[in-house]
């Protein structure tokens, strides 16, 4: 499961689902293009979102779940509103949802107006696998303090539409193989 930033649009991902479909695995790309309509809070438009988009998807059969940029800080709550497990979730140049308790989606000066929070405590009970496409990523930083293995794949913010097969190299390997 392929899951972009609300900034941006699903086709930010359609390259590596593309050269995920040849290379024989199943990918899901949910929109999230309308989770900012409505008041606030957003998260549980973004839950739902990618929920609804992977219900064909059977219960039983578990999946990977990887977040670019802003979309990483709604994987705790895209965990606890699916249906099936969660094998792996992958940090493209992402933002990180705090270890535990609530993880604000803006910057302290912009609380009242965003109130959408998520807090599901525990959410890292899976293997958690950071990429990092920039050279000065403050959460690829906070990743290998957490443990988790870090990628570095050089380009630019948006590098899985540069180099989708090298993203996807990533992916299965770490996530799948």
């Amino acid at each position: 499961m392929l899951v972009h930033s609300p900034s941006v649009g699903p086709a930010t991902w359609a390259p590596v689902a593309q050269e995920l479909a040849r290379r024989g695995y199943d990918a899901v790309v949910p929109s999230l293009l309308d989770v900012a309509d409505g008041e606030p809070p957003v998260w549980p438009r973004v839950a739902a979102a990618v929920a609804d988009a992977v219900a064909g998807v059977p219960a039983d059969r578990p999946v990977v779940l990887a977040a670019h940029s802003n979309a990483g800080l709604f994987v705790p709550v895209i965990r606890t509103a699916l249906r099936q497990s969660v094998m792996a979730s992958v940090f493209v140049d992402a933002s990180l949802p705090a270890r535990e308790g609530a993880t604000p989606v803006a910057e302290a000066e912009f609380l009242d107006f965003l109130r959408g929070l998520a807090g599901p405590d525990g959410w890292a009970d899976h293997p958690c696998v950071y990429v990092m496409f920039g050279l000065a990523y403050e959460a690829a930083a906070q990743a290998a303090a957490r443990g988790w293995p870090v990628w570095h794949l050089p380009g630019e913010h948006l590098h899985q539409l540069v180099d989708p097969a090298a993203v996807t190299d990533v992916l299965v390997s770490e996530c799948v193989a």
